[in-house]
């Protein structure tokens, strides 16, 4: 379908691409949710200014099943929060899972405004954000996957280019001469980035100082330096 065709039939509207579901021939129903939990294996361990990383973290893989065959996949994480990847696969399993059985995909804001409601106890924003953030995109998943075009179409506009940056510049343990900092921005610009995000706030107002010049030596005139300080 070309882009003048999918607009007349989108109507430009948000509902107009879930109109278009329905009229695969009947009402679908979220009949399943599935889970599976990952953990990744201990990686080198770096740092930003208050946190520590690498330690081994993980995530939940989020399968939405329906009457129609389509399943709608997610995947969410909780950082490296010890057990977090776990209690979104709880609240996932025990707290989503009852309300989105039964419901019809072609109505995401009116399944996410039920989540909302039915976690508002749990807190919606942190872990419980990020099971029904999963949910979510397993929802639109199962859209884009019934009118057989991107998800991003049925969200609307996009940009076919966008600037990107690296962020590369953490603290790698006993790093005193930065020569491992050094590297992985160079192997940024290598790379293609035109700017990097560097990490600074562990150490003195001094380390930082040598951190910042060190990048903007690295950087020259034509690339762009951005610094982190966290909280």
């Amino acid at each position: 379908m070309n882009r003048r065709g999918f607009l007349a039939a989108a109507a430009v509207s948000p509902a107009a691409p879930l109109a278009r579901a329905a009229a695969l021939g009947r009402q679908m129903k979220i009949t399943g949710l599935e889970t599976d939990l990952l953990q990744f294996p201990p990686a080198r361990r770096y740092y930003d200014a208050i946190h520590e990383f690498g330690a081994g973290s993980g995530g939940v893989v989020l399968r939405l099943l329906t009457d129609a065959g389509i399943t709608g996949w997610a995947y969410s994480s909780f950082g490296t929060i010890a057990g977090g990847p776990r209690v979104v696969q709880t609240i996932l399993e025990q707290e989503v899972k009852p309300v989105i059985i039964g419901q019809d995909p072609a109505f995401p804001r009116r399944i996410r405004a039920r989540l909302w409601q039915a976690l508002e106890y749990h807190g919606v924003t942190g872990v419980a954000q990020f099971a029904m953030a999963a949910a979510d995109i397993a929802v639109w998943d199962i859209l884009g996957k019934a009118l057989g075009v991107p998800v991003y179409k049925l969200l609307g506009a996009c940009r076919e280019r966008m600037p990107v940056y690296s962020m590369c510049g953490w603290y790698y343990g006993d790093d005193a001469d930065l020569s491992e900092y050094k590297r992985s921005i160079v192997a940024a610009f290598e790379q293609g980035y035109r700017a990097v995000k560097i990490k600074v706030g562990r150490g003195s107002i001094q380390d930082d100082e040598r951190r910042i010049r060190l990048a903007l030596d690295l950087a020259g005139e034509q690339r762009r330096v951005m610094v982190d300080a966290n909280q």
